[in-house]
């Protein structure tokens, strides 16, 4: 079919500073300068968005693209003046296969990591393997990892896994000190809001004590916290 058609944006100074190949409508819609690139291409007032070729197949339509691109240069390899971060071709044109799911998609079970596998759980954990592998004790689907039993098994990896977890002194009237590794945990467990503690992590820290504290309040046993 040879209705594609290549096509320039110009500067001011009528210099092109990209070159593309379109069908339809592309021409005038707003795109990326290279399948991987996240940066946008500038587009133009209109009459500063010109037809190189028109009415040729997408195999000429690809042609030309590199050769024109080849011709004024890329600006991000030094070459030219051109703002392509491709050298153009079908590596080069970003199409509607994006949206495309299922077989049709380009991308379509090119991830050998996961290709095939299903997720399964053991109650407690979920890991991805292959159907042939599922052990006793597993079964298909995945499980809420947040529940009360992950959150203390999580908590449990960070205090013994993780070397730069927070650790925390707090030091009662009474002279007595405890070590707690998370304040937010250790606050909800003693019926305490957290913006509480860290206020007196704040005061502790830079020496602030207030002028006047009531002694019937929650957190009046607490004499400092401080960040080991």
């Amino acid at each position: 079919m040879k209705n594609f058609y290549t096509y320039a944006y110009l500067r001011e100074d009528r210099t092109p500073y990209y070159i593309g190949k379109g069908l339809g409508k592309r021409i005038n819609q707003p795109h990326y300068r290279s399948n991987k690139s996240k940066v946008k291409v500038p587009l133009p007032p209109i009459e500063r968005r010109i037809y190189l070729k028109q009415n040729i197949t997408e195999e000429e339509a690809y042609k030309h693209e590199m050769y024109m691109i080849a011709v004024f240069g890329r600006k991000d390899l030094g070459t030219g003046i051109l703002l392509n971060m491709s050298d153009g071709g079908k590596g080069g044109s970003p199409g509607p296969r994006y949206s495309i799911r299922g077989e049709k998609n380009h991308r379509y079970g090119k991830s050998p990591l996961t290709k095939g596998k299903i997720w399964v759980n053991n109650g407690t954990d979920n890991k991805m393997i292959f159907p042939n592998e599922i052990e006793d004790g597993w079964c298909k689907g995945r499980v809420n990892v947040h529940s009360k039993e992950g959150r203390e098994r999580n908590l449990k990896q960070l205090k013994e896994n993780n070397p730069n977890a927070k650790k925390y002194k707090i030091v009662y009237r009474n002279g007595e000190e405890e070590i707690v590794h998370q304040l937010s945990t250790w606050a909800r467990n003693n019926g305490h809001k957290y913006t509480t503690i860290k206020a007196i992590v704040y005061r502790s820290r830079y020496k602030k004590e207030k002028q006047f504290e009531c002694y019937n309040s929650l957190t009046y046993y607490i004499k400092e916290i401080v960040t080991l």
